[in-house]
């Protein structure tokens, strides 16, 4: 549940520390290759490819604003959030290595996701980002589900919980920042980042058309997910209600019988 995570700054950083050794439960020694059919082979190299990239970054420009904030317990749960994003990011590229293929260096999905999320200032960013969270926490636990593999599946819950515990991150920070806001500027925030998650889905379900027709998942079923999450994350920030909050806790996805 929702209510299970921290609620202040400090307790983040205990979290997120406490979260570090998780890699070790994947096992990622335990074997040396992944045997899947070609075509599923492909798609899913495709869709590693784009989130070895997207998850990589330093965080620089969220780092930067955190900063600003003068709360240093703040700003070193920001680097702790970053670094479990790069480990994602690590992860996909170890599961790249064992499908004996390259990463990427640059892609246009990549690239707008960059130039959006360093459109504004500390709140646009996270907003960005919780949007990128909610996208990648339902993509990821239909992977997990679906894919015949053992380590992937394994890999994609992971990432499910760490996006469940990023999602709950960002909504205290903002639930305080956007707290006094007016009725317009809520209005105005609320369609505006509805927009976006919009536009992300729509980015993901065009640019990860192989791996959706590959295991056969549904795009209508992910897109109704991620706007349901948005939905209970959105009163989350701006009314404080608690109702449905399980839909936002990553619960370890499972593998269908093969």
């Amino acid at each position: 549940m929702l209510d299970a995570y921290p609620s202040r700054a400090l307790g983040w950083v205990a979290y997120f520390k406490s979260n570090s050794d998780r890699e070790a439960k994947l096992h990622f020694d335990s074997t040396n290759e992944i045997h899947l059919r070609p075509a599923l082979r492909d798609a899913l190299v495709r869709t590693l490819q784009r989130f070895n990239l997207g998850e990589s970054g330093e965080g620089e420009y969220l780092k930067k604003f955190a900063a600003k904030t003068g709360d240093h317990t703040y700003c070193r749960a920001i680097e702790l959030f970053v670094a479990e994003e790069q480990t994602h990011s690590r992860w996909f590229g170890l599961l790249l290595d064992k499908l004996d293929a390259p990463r990427l260096e640059k892609h246009w999905s990549d690239a707008i996701f960059t130039r959006v999320r360093r459109a504004g200032g500390l709140h646009f960013e996270l907003v960005t980002f919780l949007t990128a969270e909610i996208v990648g926490q339902k993509f990821f636990s239909q992977l997990a589900r679906n894919c015949p593999d053992t380590l992937c599946s394994a890999v994609f819950s992971q990432v499910v919980r760490d996006e469940s515990a990023h999602i709950a991150f960002h909504i205290g920070t903002l639930r305080h920042a956007f707290g006094g806001q007016s009725l317009l500027k809520r209005l105005r925030w609320h369609y505006q980042w509805k927009f976006m998650l919009t536009c992300a889905i729509a980015i993901v379900c065009l640019d990860q058309a192989d791996i959706f027709r590959q295991l056969r998942l549904s795009r209508k079923e992910f897109a109704a997910h991620c706007f349901e999450t948005f939905g209970v994350v959105s009163k989350r920030i701006w009314a404080g209600q608690s109702q449905g909050s399980g839909l936002i806790a990553g619960q370890p996805a499972t593998r269908p019988a093969q």
